[in-house]
């Protein structure tokens, strides 16, 4: 039997970048991405979102696929918001995402940056930490 440590650090974003995550609405889907997860033996290691954006952490099982596990958390979790009718208009994610393997040494600072979103975005802009991923200068904004 194959023992695997894969992790991912997810980051997607509300389709236009738009505020539809409410408190209320942000914790429902949370929520409920959970619970899909949990169904399909997705394991999420770490969830928060802000207004217009979501950090998982997943550890995925060597047979399982990034792209397959992200269309259907995203996908049921859209469909799931607009068959509730939380938001008056229609609710989606943008198509894209980020992905980004994480050490099993970096597991414990990047739990750290998820849980510390509100925070870290009092000082800086979705556009920023985008840029800070990307470049790999993210973990610099984890709040001990």
């Amino acid at each position: 039997m194959s023992r695997t440590s894969l992790f991912i650090h997810v980051i997607f974003t509300t389709k236009h970048k738009k505020d539809f995550l409410t408190e209320d609405i942000k914790q429902k889907t949370i929520q409920h991405i959970k619970a899909t997860a949990k169904r399909n033996a997705i394991k999420i290691k770490s969830i928060n979102a802000t207004s217009n954006h979501m950090h998982l952490l997943l550890q995925l099982h060597s047979t399982q696929n990034l792209a397959y596990s992200m269309h259907l958390l995203k996908g049921e979790s859209s469909s799931w918001v607009n068959l509730n009718k939380l938001l008056k208009g229609h609710f989606a994610w943008q198509e894209r995402y980020k992905a980004i393997t994480v050490g099993v040494s970096e597991v414990r600072k990047v739990k750290n940056f998820i849980n510390s979103q509100i925070q870290i975005h009092s000082t800086i802009s979705l556009q920023q930490e985008l840029k800070e991923i990307l470049t790999g200068n993210y973990l610099n904004f984890t709040l001990n």
